[in-house]
């Protein structure tokens, strides 16, 4: 069961990492529309 556990925490940590990612990038992308006419 531990191994079940702990395999299931660095999945749970990896899906989160790439939720981040994915939501971060457009983000950053949207930023350099908006800033670079700015600069």
């Amino acid at each position: 069961m531990r191994f079940m556990n702990q395999s299931e925490k660095n999945a749970g940590i990896s899906v989160r990492l790439l939720a981040l990612i994915i939501i971060i990038l457009p983000l950053f992308k949207i930023e350099h529309m908006f800033f670079m006419p700015l600069l």
